[in-house]
């Protein structure tokens, strides 16, 4: 039994949890409205009493003379980020904080938000937060945190606001920064990196040789897990890290570009110990939509689809689709040699490497643009990830001799078509005649890193456009819009069972979602996979 306790709102996955356990503090109830995060609270902590709820909707009587009232209320009425609407965004929840301590009055209230809290703008919102605490009989005060000066590897800058009873006052001091530096991002993380014997390990380990940037998790609404915006990529690039999106599992033994973090590494950044588990695991379905699943299990019923074993990692589950379009595409493509002739090659990009691209024809520069990168760190950080491609499958075109070009007649010799770069003579390398992003599902960050690689292939290449497309198994019409509408970058979105999707939205009666499939498809923004070997044909 510890000595103090607390009530928490907003808990998230148990991060402040955690450091008030450390600090000697027994949890009477945490609130979260996140399934997910409920679920990584009971698996790792049984005990704690977790209410699954929204935060307007609990009474906080029921808990009078607890010690503390704490939280983390949402961040994005004060991000930078976002519009700062403090007040007026319907996600402010400071109104709520101050009613649970009015309705609790405990001995003191700890509430943590982003550094924009203590920007101009809301000088009044922050006056009126200190009026409405000194009302209800506490000293309350601002102190702007850096992680970095408390032992975490990242800057993560942050506003901690406390109010303490008026009687307990003269007992509170805020706490003085440790003297030693953090360990860097490569120290911390070289064992994670390494886990699958990654052969790059210690050579990215030298160059992630400064903390982190602020760690910023993604969004529902604006697709789930990334690295934040575009400052912090080039920040995480400076240090060989791709920030695009999360991965699963750790590099490969052979893989070359820059990794990805894992949840396990972001986990070890923000302080969690290496034991704290997260629930939740990928699927083709989002298990917390119940459309998702419907339509998934549609589909899966149409095709008379196993649907009941063992549950695979989403980076495994994705791998498998990956192998699955090479199969298909290498195999059906290759007979259509009567429609379109040549010497073709149709493989899966292996070890994620971001430079494949530079094998071919079009983008042979980007290897002088890469080593440059290498060698200086300035514009590395400068460049980012803008010029790194790395297609999941590629089709491609082999350069031909004069024989073959002349079989009918003569068309070729060396006083012409000196610099055509079909001619093997010439001296050049494979066209890249089509770039494919698998996509297993449509969700956290993909949508944005599809779009982002295919802006890539339209302004990096010197010669013809490859076709740039995209195939997934993503059973939710709606995320399937936020890649397959719009012009300009992705030539087309193909998925694996179209005509079962649309079966399966009519036989639920989802008119809309029937509707914004018709859109799509009768605009030929998507089309089913079997469509994709015709198209490549062209």
């Amino acid at each position: 039994m510890s000595q103090f306790n607390s009530l928490e709102m907003c808990a998230g996955a148990g991060g402040q949890a955690l450091g008030l356990e450390m600090a000697g503090f027994d949890h009477a109830a945490l609130i979260e409205l996140e399934s997910a995060a409920c679920a990584t609270l009971r698996l790792n902590r049984p005990t704690w009493n977790v209410i699954e709820n929204d935060l307007r909707r609990f009474d906080g009587r029921p808990y009078q003379g607890i010690d503390l009232v704490a939280g983390g209320v949402p961040c994005p009425p004060f991000s930078k980020a976002g519009k700062q609407l403090g007040a007026k965004d319907e996600r402010d929840l400071f109104p709520e904080a101050i009613r649970l301590v009015d309705e609790c009055r405990p001995q003191a209230v700890m509430l943590e938000n982003v550094r924009g809290l203590l920007d101009a703008v809301f000088n009044d919102y922050r006056n009126k937060v200190e009026k409405q605490l000194k009302k209800l009989g506490y000293i309350p005060g601002w102190r702007l945190f850096n992680a970095s000066d408390y032992g975490v590897s990242q800057l993560r800058p942050r506003v901690v606001f406390v109010g303490i009873r008026k009687d307990l006052a003269d007992g509170f001091a805020w706490p003085e920064p440790q003297q030693h530096e953090p360990a860097t991002v490569g120290e911390l993380l070289h064992d994670l990196m390494a886990a699958n014997k990654w052969r790059g390990a210690s050579r990215w380990r030298k160059q992630a040789n400064t903390i982190a940037p602020t760690l910023v998790g993604g969004s529902k609404k604006h697709g789930g897990p990334d690295l934040g915006p575009t400052r912090a990529k080039r920040a995480w690039a400076a240090l060989g890290v791709d920030g695009m999106g999360i991965w699963d599992e750790a590099p490969a033994r052979d893989f070359v570009g820059m990794p990805r973090l894992t949840t396990r590494m972001t986990a070890r950044i923000q302080g969690f110990p290496d034991d704290w588990q997260f629930s939740g695991r990928t699927s083709n379905a989002d298990k917390d939509s119940p459309t998702s699943v419907s339509i998934a299990k549609g589909i899966a019923d149409l095709l008379k689809a196993e649907t009941i074993g063992e549950r695979i990692a989403g980076q495994t589950s994705g791998s498998r689709f990956e192998v699955a379009c090479s199969t298909f595409v290498g195999e059906t493509f290759l007979k259509l040699h009567h429609l379109r002739p040549g010497s073709w090659d149709v493989h899966q990009v292996g070890g994620r490497n971001r430079l494949e691209i530079a094998r071919y024809e079009q983008y042979a520069h980007l290897v002088a643009l890469h080593r440059a990168a290498k060698n200086d760190a300035e514009l590395a950080a400068a460049l980012g990830s803008d010029y790194t491609i790395t297609p999941d499958i590629v089709v491609v075109r082999n350069t031909e001799s004069d024989d073959a070009i002349n079989a009918p007649a003569l068309l070729v010799d060396d006083s012409v078509t000196t610099l055509a770069s079909l001619r093997k003579k010439n001296g050049g390398l494979p066209l890249l005649h089509a770039s494919i992003s698998c996509k297993w599902t449509i969700r956290s960050d993909r949508a944005q890193n599809a779009r982002s690689e295919a802006l890539n292939l339209v302004r990096n290449r010197k010669g013809r456009l490859p076709h740039i497309v995209v195939v997934t198994a993503e059973p939710t019409p709606s995320r399937l819009a936020s890649i397959a509408l719009g012009t300009g970058d992705i030539d087309c979105v193909y998925h694996f069972a179209l005509y079962e999707l649309q079966a399966t939205v009519t036989a639920l009666g989802m008119n809309d979602a029937a509707d914004m499939l018709a859109v799509m498809v009768n605009g030929k923004r998507l089309k089913d996979i079997s469509d994709l070997p015709l198209d490549l044909a062209v």
